[in-house]
């Protein structure tokens, strides 16, 4: 079996893998928007485990993913608190999410069902709008006195 560990930015991702033996696969870099690759590269490995750090554009990889083999999610602030080191690169992070999936050490993420991930979406712009909607302005003054 082949642990694939992905690296996910808003335009472009990594995949490195590791098979059960330690086999290294070097990582390869795709364009997001290039998904027929990306399901190529991942389809050639399986069967597949493959883990994502949980941000906030990996959807659409799980979904891609999915249906072809385990997907993972990662929290990252419980990797980044796991794992110290001074080099990172995208290259190293697939590597290294690659081989913690391989001994079973991802600290995983809450992956909510594909109803409530719609409706966080829907309430994540609303907050986002009422954060940047004008405010009235709060009086400088207060009237003290009672007419």
């Amino acid at each position: 079996m082949w642990h694939i560990g992905i690296d996910l930015h808003p335009k472009t991702l990594w995949m490195g893998a590791v098979d059960d033996a330690g086999e290294i696969m070097d990582p390869l870099r795709f364009d997001c928007q290039d998904t027929a690759a990306v399901l190529r590269a991942a389809q050639m490995l399986r069967p597949f485990r493959a883990v994502i750090e949980a941000t906030g554009t990996y959807r659409w990889l799980y979904d891609l993913l999915s249906p072809h083999g385990t997907v993972l999610l990662a929290h990252p602030l419980r990797l980044r608190a796991m794992i110290q080191r001074r080099a990172k690169t995208d290259k190293l992070d697939t590597r290294l999410l690659a081989n913690l999936l391989r001994i079973d050490q991802i600290p995983l993420a809450y992956v909510p069902p594909r109803k409530y991930q719609q409706l966080r979406g829907c309430l994540g712009s609303g907050r986002h709008l009422s954060l940047v909607a004008p405010r009235p302005k709060a009086p400088t003054e207060r009237n003290t006195t009672n007419p």
